[in-house]
């Protein structure tokens, strides 16, 4: 009994120790450019849906599609400034103006992401700070983004049918 207790016990330590490896040796590179998604965003429980687009070059395109007040406005955002466009009125600023939006955070999150990514009980993701928030961004295990959290607690951002571009 005690030779077979001692090969049970080996290939139990064998098989723990190769797991274990196989799971820290896993990296996940984020995908948060050159990537088209939809998302649902809460912001100050208020719903939001839209269409995004995030370039290569960090550059993005959202256009909502609900609320219905607000169906069709398009905002362009980038390192020079923000455009909105609505119907036929555009306007043009920095991006000072919409620092606090939730299109803006969704847009410095994705097109300046620098951090590592860690996982916590199989989720992976980064965690950060934008110019107005903390925030985590869960990833899925292709590095494309899943959802979007500030804290404190004001805006999430559920990310669907990511696709890179």
């Amino acid at each position: 009994m005690g030779d077979g207790l001692k090969r049970v016990f080996s290939v139990l330590l064998a098989v723990i120790m190769l797991s274990g490896c196989g799971g820290k040796s896993t990296q996940i590179e984020p995908v948060t450019k050159g990537i088209l998604f939809g998302c649902e965003i809460t912001y100050y429980n208020e719903t939001y849906e839209c269409d995004c687009e995030v370039q290569k070059n960090g550059e993005a395109t959202f256009e909502f599609k609900y609320p219905s007040e607000i169906e069709g406005l398009k905002f362009l955002l980038s390192k020079n400034g923000v455009s909105a466009k609505y119907n036929e009125i555009e306007y043009i600023n920095e991006n000072k103006t919409f620092e606090n939006s939730a299109a803006y955070l969704i847009w410095d999150v994705l097109a300046n992401e620098s951090g590592e990514v860690k996982s916590e009980n199989d989720v992976f993701f980064i965690e950060g700070e934008s110019k107005e928030y903390d925030y985590r961004l869960e990833l899925g295990s292709t590095g494309l983004p899943i959802k979007l959290k500030t804290n404190p607690d004001i805006i999430q951002v559920t990310f669907k049918n990511v696709k890179i571009k």
